[in-house]
């Protein structure tokens, strides 16, 4: 990864900013304008300092955590046909509800061009993220209405799986 090595170089160029020896100047004979040059480091360190942060703060908010969200497993052929479907297009959820009788299997397939996932919101189910033509399918065995949206894209309008007896 680049930004930590980015980070560094940053810092050694403060170092070396402030170890470098002072230039013999002319400035040394008036006290005022020598002290610029001790601003004008001041001035350089905070620019490179938020430039750090900045760096760190994008790197962190970029990682991502493999292990936070299951890869979704390949389509069984034998599997028997979902009893609902529903298709992530157009950065929708569609239809945006779904009825299934407890037992029942709802199929997701995303049919975008951008990455999405389709999460409970009360952790009972998560695709992991689905890249185009991305397929996750899940068995409701518990009646009642669950609640999902996608992880990645957060203004993406929820959706509903209500399951019945």
């Amino acid at each position: 990864m680049q930004y930590p090595r980015a980070v560094l170089l940053i810092m050694l160029n403060i170092k070396k900013l402030f170890e470098a020896k002072q230039p013999s100047c002319k400035c040394r004979r008036n006290p005022n304008k020598h002290l610029n040059h001790f601003n004008m480091k001041k001035y350089i360190l905070g620019i490179s300092l938020m430039i750090a942060v900045v760096v760190v703060a994008v790197a962190a908010c970029s990682k991502s955590d493999s292990n936070s969200t299951p890869t979704p497993t390949k389509p069984d052929p034998t599997a028997p046909k979902p009893d609902a479907t529903v298709s992530i297009t157009d950065f929708a959820f569609s239809p945006a509800s779904v009825t299934v009788k407890a037992g029942g299997t709802v199929q997701w397939t995303n049919a975008d061009s951008a990455p999405h996932t389709a999460t409970d919101l009360n952790s009972a189910f998560n695709s992991g993220t689905l890249a185009q033509g991305g397929k996750f399918s899940f068995k409701f065995t518990t009646p009642g209405t669950y609640t999902y949206h996608c992880l990645v894209h957060s203004m993406m309008a929820n959706a509903t799986v209500v399951v019945t007896e």
